[in-house]
């Protein structure tokens, strides 16, 4: 006997944002991936707005230690 079960699509379960931030005049481009990805709506707008933050204070750390 051989049974075949549809497969069930499953939920991506990583969010990948392309970030952007203007730093002492230069825009500087990224990308970050959350995985489990946030849940939709106020979740993911909350964890895009902290990439971004995130983003911007790393790039500024690596500025100022002389590495970009």
């Amino acid at each position: 006997m051989h049974l075949n079960f549809p497969r069930m699509s499953k939920k991506p379960n990583k969010k990948t944002f392309r970030l952007n931030a203007l730093i002492d005049g230069h825009i500087i481009s990224g990308m970050v991936a959350l995985s489990p990805a946030p849940q939709p709506g106020i979740f993911t707008e909350l964890a895009r707005f902290e990439a971004e933050r995130a983003f911007a204070h790393v790039v500024r750390e690596a500025i100022a230690a002389g590495k970009l």
